[in-house]
């Protein structure tokens, strides 16, 4: 029986070799044959690996590009950026304006990658690479925590709070069921960060 660790490594290195393995199959490249299906792995799992590598393939195909260097834009960031200082954040967008068409809800509804200036990738857009199942799963998780959810729900504007509960970027309850809107932070993406030394962690040089 493997460690929830233990399993993380075997899904993204398996991840990872396919991404290679495909990327190098659309680009014509020297043949790099697919990794064998780990045994740990079930075939939702494989499934999910499948459909990650396919978007993240797509998305390298289709850049869309910023007319400015993310490394200025983050000189140009303060402990005083924290999203609600609205001449602040009115005069960001002036130096670096958003990639959005004027008016536009989101980017693009298909697969895609926002580079800067420079070529670097910024962000991935991925939409579609959960499966129905696993969002399914989600929003049960989501609900089990529901309690905890809306009790983070803020009620008026407090900038001293940050943006994380800002109410103007939450939509009405009406809007967002089965799940109501709210905050309730885990911090999961911050193990690392918030271990000074753990036998058991992910190391940093992971890939993918």
């Amino acid at each position: 029986m493997l460690s929830n660790d233990e399993y993380s490594k075997v899904v993204v290195t398996y991840a990872y070799e396919l991404f290679l393995s495909v990327l190098a199959k659309r680009t014509g490249g020297p043949v790099i044959n697919p990794p064998p299906l780990p045994s740990s792995l079930d075939s939702e799992m494989h499934e999910d690996c499948g459909r990650c590598v396919e978007m993240l393939v797509w998305a390298l195909f289709r850049p869309l590009r910023l007319a400015w260097d993310v490394e200025l834009y983050i000189e140009q960031l303060t402990p005083a950026q924290t999203g609600t200082n609205e001449r602040l954040e009115h005069e960001i967008l002036r130096r670096f304006p958003t990639i959005l068409p004027n008016g536009a809800a989101h980017i693009t509804t298909q697969p895609a990658t926002v580079i800067d200036s420079m070529g670097r990738i910024v962000a991935w857009v991925v939409p579609g690479v959960l499966s129905e199942e696993r969002m399914a799963d989600i929003t049960k998780g989501a609900q089990i925590l529901e309690r905890e959810i809306k009790r983070g729900h803020p009620t008026g504007r407090n900038p001293a709070a940050g943006w994380r509960s800002d109410p103007s970027f939450y939509k009405e309850a009406e809007e967002t069921q089965p799940v109501s809107p709210g905050v309730f932070n885990m911090s999961p993406a911050w193990y690392e960060s918030g271990h000074e030394y753990d036998m058991r962690a992910v190391p940093t040089t992971t890939p993918f």
